[in-house]
């Protein structure tokens, strides 16, 4: 779906990181409608809409890789000529989300200095994952342990849709820079790979 008119009253913050000829620019508004989410990486796409189901957050994120802008829904590679290698380019794709969406989401955790936890835990059916908040705890850091990602095969599985799940560990890892907090995101249960990750983001 595309952006909604907002409300001139809706808090709105917009955060913009590049790296190279990739640009992701991040926008959040407080109790917005559904946003414009295209990173090139669609199961990435239906992560990020969580915010707006399940935090009331209008989010839109857009990936721009060699001045091109990639479309909701559509791998990259459908958009691209694929002049870099794929694994490089999806790296910055899910870092720099990461970090332009911490950015946006920062002025949303209040100027204070309280650095008490925050919790929150969803279940996607079988799955259930912790994701602890810190803000302003000092320097942002990441503790992540969803792997292994189900049970089938047994060592877990590498990919949802196009999607490596080890790139992961560095979309959280740039949230949190970008939040400029501690965050831990901890599997506690689960058997599809799919319901363990979602969980994460809701």
């Amino acid at each position: 779906a595309g952006d909604e008119a907002v409300a001139p009253e809706a808090p709105m913050f917009e955060a913009v990181a590049t790296r190279g000829d990739v640009r992701c620019t991040a926008r959040v508004v407080d109790l917005g409608p559904r946003g414009r989410i295209a990173t090139g990486l669609p199961f990435l796409d239906h992560m990020l809409d969580q915010l707006t189901a399940h935090a009331q957050l209008g989010v839109s994120v857009g990936i721009e890789a060699n001045g091109t802008p990639l479309e909701p829904e559509k791998h990259y590679s459908a958009v691209l000529s694929g002049s870099r290698a794929s694994d490089e380019l999806e790296r910055d794709i899910t870092e720099l989300a990461g970090q332009a969406l911490g950015s946006a989401l920062r002025p949303l955790l209040g100027g204070g200095q309280d650095s008490l936890p925050v919790r929150f835990l969803a279940p996607l059916d079988e799955g259930l994952s912790e994701v602890v908040l810190r803000p302003h705890a000092g320097e942002p850091s990441l503790l992540y342990a969803q792997a292994p990602f189900g049970k089938h095969p047994a060592a877990g599985r590498t990919r949802v849709g196009q999607l490596r799940l080890s790139l992961l560990s560095g979309f959280w890892a740039a949230l949190a820079r970008g939040l400029g907090a501690s965050l831990a995101v901890v599997k506690l249960r689960g058997d599809n790979a799919h319901h363990i990750v979602q969980s994460s983001f809701k």
